[in-house]
């Protein structure tokens, strides 16, 4: 998410570890592995209303390869199983996810100046 944080706020490396310091929860966010080694991280908020995605990031090397396609295919088929839509934000200076998220149906519901919100529902 570098690039996209920087092109958005700037970087800061005190001012981002700060941010994650006081948002990681190690009951909601999960490492994402390939063979073995770190590929990503993925947070999850499960409510009875919803499946919301806060954050989904796949290193870049490992882009492209259906890994983000897969995480969220698990979780659509939860939310069929649940009757319960998925969310997500993404940042308009992203467009590749952009892409992906529609790809896989997921339409805008709104969003500001920094994000479109996204929705998907079984």
């Amino acid at each position: 998410m570098g690039p996209y944080v920087e092109a958005v706020w700037g970087w800061d490396d005190g001012e981002q570890r700060a941010y994650f310091d006081a948002r990681f929860e190690p009951g909601v966010w999960q490492i994402v592995e390939v063979e073995g080694s770190p590929a990503g991280v993925l947070v999850v908020d499960r409510s009875p209303e919803r499946i919301d995605v806060p954050s989904i990031q796949i290193s870049p090397e490992l882009q492209s390869r259906g890994l983000g396609s897969s995480l969220l295919d698990a979780l659509m088929a939860e939310a069929r199983a649940t009757g319960r839509p998925v969310t997500l934000r993404v940042l308009h200076v992203n467009p590749r996810a952009q892409a992906l998220y529609e790809r896989l149906g997921f339409r805008a519901d709104g969003g500001d100046e920094l994000h479109t919100a996204l929705r998907w529902a079984p």
